[in-house]
Order: C-alpha cells, then structure tokens, then sequence
C-alpha cells in the first residue's frame, strides 16, 4: 500500500531520502524538546520524594520545585526557539550570515541557560541528598520514611533518576 510523499506507510521518513527536509526538521524538534519533558519529570520527581521523606530538610518547599524549574527550564526552551526562528529567517542554505550567526548564538545562549539551570537544580538536590542521609541517622525518623529510604527498589529508582539527570546534563553541555 503506497503513501504519500513518504513512500510506503509506516515507513521512516528518513528511511527512503536521508535529505528530506521535513524528517530532518522533526528530529531536530525532538532533540530539543525531549530534555526539558524529561527534566519535568525529574523536577516533579523530586518535588514528591520530598514529600514523601521530609519536606522540612528541602531548601525549597516541595510544591517549589516545579513552580521554579518548570519556568526556568520553558525559558531556555523559548530561547532556543527564538533562535531557531531567527535562524530559520536567514533563508535557504544561511544566505544573511548576520542573521544565521544571531540564530545560532541564540540557539546557544538557551542551551547555557538550560545547563545553568540543570547545575543548580543537581546543587539543590544533592544537598537534599546529604540532608536525608544525615536525618535518617538520628532516632527519632519517622519509620515510614526509613522504611522508604532503605527500600532497593526506591534506591533503584532514584539511582535511575540521577542517571537520567547526568545523562541530560552531559547532553546539554555537549550539545
């Protein structure tokens, strides 16, 4: 069954043509849009472990997190936007090279921006970290949230989470 400029149905669009514009351009949309989902979720992440653990040894009031990274995160995502429409205006094959280099260096100003945001995000976190695990020590911890703490299963998963974080910090400061 055939299908539209593409080729076949269900084909990838960069499959039949490695140049065709449109794919390339969804890719790159993918590329800087899947970072700032998946830092939400690691901020909303936080927000609930807080919860959770003990909110009263956060730096930020739980319900924070989100209220302060999300907008911070959007913004650099606008930024790169901004130059990516600047970028684009530049017409065919960068033919206003003043207009290209604009583009470009906003394009990196928000990814700066988006690291920026990243480190200070792992420095509130980390220090969340270093907090919980001296309170656990003390006697009078809740034991609903020892029980949490010493579970490996939500040891795993907060391993995972602060993998998913490096992994996206290191995309960030390599793109």
């Amino acid at each position: 069954m055939k299908g539209g400029a593409t080729g076949y149905i269900g084909r990838v669009l960069m499959n039949s043509n490695p140049w065709n514009k449109d794919a390339f351009q969804t890719q790159i949309v993918a590329i800087i849009l899947s970072p700032t989902v998946i830092c939400i979720s690691i901020y909303l992440t936080l927000k609930h472990i807080s919860l959770n653990l003990n909110p009263e040894l956060s730096r930020l009031k739980p319900r924070h997190y989100p209220l302060v990274f999300l907008p911070a995160d959007l913004s650099c995502l606008i930024v790169q936007a901004i130059g990516g429409g600047i970028a684009a205006a530049a017409g065919r094959d960068g033919q206003d090279k003043k207009l290209l280099d604009s583009g470009n260096r906003a394009i990196i100003a928000g990814i700066v921006l988006q690291v920026v945001v990243l480190i200070f995000f792992g420095i509130i976190s980390g220090e969340y970290y270093m907090r919980v695990r001296r309170w656990v020590k003390e006697p009078n911890v809740n034991p609903a949230s020892i029980q949490l703490w010493n579970d490996g299963k939500f040891r795993l998963f907060v391993y995972g989470v602060t993998g998913a974080y490096g992994c996206i910090l290191l995309r960030c400061i390599y793109r």
